[in-house]
């Protein structure tokens, strides 16, 4: 695979193609998402560098009309409701599908529901949107509650803007995730099975009525953002470093010395 994928593009700068074996040690920096919250304390080299949130731009960029009315007019909040772009509402069975708005439709907060499913009949409570701008969702005072499929990216903005999330992980590292998460309090794991919202309301009625999740989301996140600098620049700083110094051996492992 290395020879396929990397092969033909080293050969066009005219260069010869080493081992695998050669270059598998000779890193010279690794970006990682994470962030200095939820990552485990494993001690590290210097020449990898979490910069978890990098993608999140701070600025105030404007809600759709519909969406910034009932954000700014929920008098009980907003739970936002999204399984990410991979899992799809039209996937689900129709029962599990009913179970959900069931669920939703079962609280005094707005909803504001991305699904590629348009359904009619809804509950007044529930907005069914195909695209929802996420981060400034997240932004908004008035929401109060993310619901999840447990995503890295969807969990690190959570924790930016301090929204206390239900994860709801289907697969990969969704259940780790969400795992973090709960330990750390701001959220907690909820499940559906093949045909029905599982403990889905109960979760979600413990999160919202708890100040607990709310609160503890809002102190990480303030943990968050003391730094000396946004993971953005942290991103380019080290790889200008690497550039600079000519692949920052002294930044590698001694462990790599022969």
């Amino acid at each position: 695979m290395f020879q396929k994928v990397f092969g033909p593009a080293i050969l066009k700068r005219g260069r010869q193609v080493p081992s695998y074996e050669e270059v598998r040690y000779n890193a010279s920096l690794v970006l990682g998402n994470g962030n200095i919250v939820t990552s485990d304390p494993f001690p590290i080299p210097n020449n990898y560098k979490d910069i978890g949130g990098y993608h999140i731009f701070n600025y105030n960029k404007s809600l759709p009309q519909n969406l910034q009315d009932i954000l700014d007019n929920s008098r009980n909040g907003v739970i936002y409701f999204s399984l990410g772009s991979i899992l799809k509402v039209s996937s689900m069975s129709n029962n599990l599908q009913k179970a959900i708005l069931e669920v939703l439709s079962n609280t005094n907060r707005e909803v504001i529901f991305n699904s590629d499913v348009t359904f009619s009949n809804v509950a007044q409570n529930i907005n069914i949107v195909n695209y929802a701008p996420q981060l400034n969702i997240l932004a908004h005072p008035n929401c109060v509650l993310f619901v999840t499929h447990s995503g890295l990216l969807s969990l690190t903005e959570a924790l930016y803007y301090g929204v206390p999330v239900i994860g709801v992980p289907f697969f990969a590292d969704q259940y780790n995730n969400i795992n973090k998460v709960a330990d750390l309090g701001y959220g907690k794991q909820a499940y559906l099975d093949v045909e029905s919202a599982g403990n889905l309301q109960e979760v979600m009625a413990e999160s919202l009525d708890n100040p607990k999740y709310r609160q503890r989301a809002k102190k990480l996140s303030k943990i968050y953002h003391h730094k000396l600098v946004n993971p953005g620049k942290k991103l380019v700083h080290w790889i200008e470093h690497v550039i600079l110094s000519g692949g920052a051996p002294h930044l590698r492992s001694h462990s790599l010395k022969k």
